[in-house]
């Protein structure tokens, strides 16, 4: 979780170990082939399980209105590690926040099949964020790609 720079604002990544993501569970939804497939409310049943699967999501927090603006569900087996409120030399010095995934990520014995950084801008004074770019910073550790690598972006 990070606050905004100047907003009353956090972002908060989440990511959940063994659940399929939205998109894989549409796409398997829409596969089905007995007619009997149907969703089920998570609210009640939870979200479906798929084993070496990541679901993750950033969301905007307004602890002011005490809602969620906005929430954006990253693509299939991406888990949200780490994540910073960036301001680019390049672009004014204007504020971007940035996150860093890992896909196929397997927690013990460590490892992935690559390191991304995503980069999202800010609209709607914070309350929305706009996808930029996604970068794979191949096998480089996702933990470490905020903290050592945004030099390599700003």
């Amino acid at each position: 979780m990070i606050k905004h720079p100047e907003e009353p604002l956090f972002y908060v990544i989440s990511s959940d170990a063994n659940t399929l993501a939205p998109g894989t569970k549409q796409k398997l939804l829409t596969g089905a082939q007995n007619g009997d497939a149907q969703e089920l409310p998570p609210s009640e049943f939870g979200y479906p399980r798929g084993e070496g699967h990541w679901a993750s999501c950033i969301e905007v927090v307004d602890p002011q209105g005490k809602e969620v603006t906005h929430k954006i569900e990253l693509e299939e087996n991406e888990a949200a590690l780490s994540v910073a409120v960036v301001p680019f030399s390049s672009q004014d010095d204007t504020y971007f926040l940035v996150v860093g995934t890992a896909k196929d990520l397997v927690v013990n014995p460590r490892g992935f099949s690559c390191g991304y950084i995503h980069v999202y801008s800010f609209n709607e004074e914070g309350k929305e964020l706009e996808f930029i770019h996604k970068v794979c910073k191949g096998m480089e550790n996702p933990d470490d790609i905020i903290n050592s690598k945004l030099t390599d972006l700003v």
